[in-house]
């Protein structure tokens, strides 16, 4: 009876701090949409505005801000020299256990090349990159192509979803951070991809990569990979 009484004990700490840990990722994710972002509709992009100036006042490392409109992407994207630094962090420097969404540190220039890798957890309460599981359904994926990415400088890239794939965290075929040929890239794409392959592609726009854990084998990985439209 003691036994079990201590593992109701030590399972209720833990479910707690399980508890406090999601409820501050998500207190911190609200705090800095409220505070550093406009949005009159939420399911709108023209008129979703960032105050750049007070966010970088605050991280110099955020080089951009993602939205996948009608899911729960909706965040800065930080770079830094090494792809731990914001694994548990959040922007503000602090332990987050959500850690920010973050563009692999090896690329030079995000957004203007070839591939754009970016990677973030899969948390159970729905938030970070959690998303990105559901992409495995066509009818999803089908539903939630847009991607939105805003830069600094005001400008504004939208992608289109049009590949799904489980792979190795190993595998650089797909996690290529220097892609030169993107004919070639796109071919390897297609080689992994889920999802029924749009022939209308044009095989030389730049490709945004979205990478996510599966939480089952830990080197498992589900990606995502969308074209630039404008």
């Amino acid at each position: 009876m003691f036994i079990a009484l201590g593992v109701l004990i030590y399972a209720g700490i833990m479910l707690y701090n399980s508890y406090k840990e999601y409820k501050e990722v998500d207190d911190t994710n609200n705090e800095i949409i409220s505070i550093y972002t406009e949005n009159v509709s939420e399911d709108s992009t023209e008129d979703f505005s960032i105050d750049w100036e007070s966010l970088l006042n605050i991280n110099s490392e955020i080089v951009a801000w993602i939205r996948i409109p009608n899911t729960n992407v909706n965040y800065p994207i930080v770079q830094s020299d090494n792809n731990n630094q914001y694994l548990r962090r959040n922007i503000y420097g602090n332990y987050s256990y959500g850690g920010c969404i973050f563009v692999d540190s090896a690329i030079e220039s995000p957004f203007n090349t070839g591939n754009t890798i970016i990677y973030g957890h899969n948390l159970n309460n729905g938030s970070m990159f959690s998303n990105l599981k559901k992409y495995k359904d066509e009818d999803y994926a089908a539903t939630h192509k847009d991607i939105y990415i805003y830069l600094s400088n005001g400008e504004q890239k939208q992608y289109k979803v049009f590949a799904f794939s489980k792979v190795k965290e190993n595998n650089y075929d797909i996690y290529n951070n220097s892609v030169d040929d993107l004919s070639a890239y796109y071919e390897i794409i297609s080689k992994y991809n889920q999802l029924p392959l749009d022939e209308n592609i044009d095989n030389t726009k730049p490709i945004l990569t979205l990478s996510t854990c599966t939480n089952g084998n830990k080197q498992d990985r589900y990606v995502i990979q969308a074209y630039l439209v404008r």
